[in-house]
């Protein structure tokens, strides 16, 4: 069984300019969570794709 990361030990510092973060919150809400699950949702696609391209 392949142990899963803990996302949470990875720290991201953004800077958002006020539309971004309004966007991400209205997001966020459309999904029914908060911002910072929908932004943990969001870089681990990220990070999953960038993995993935290392890996081929």
């Amino acid at each position: 069984m392949k142990n899963k990361e803990n996302l949470r030990e990875k720290q991201v510092n953004l800077r958002l300019t006020q539309a971004e973060y309004e966007r991400l919150t209205r997001t966020a809400q459309d999904h029914g969570i908060g911002r910072a699950a929908y932004l943990r949702m969001v870089l681990r696609g990220a990070w999953l794709r960038e993995d993935g391209r290392k890996s081929e």
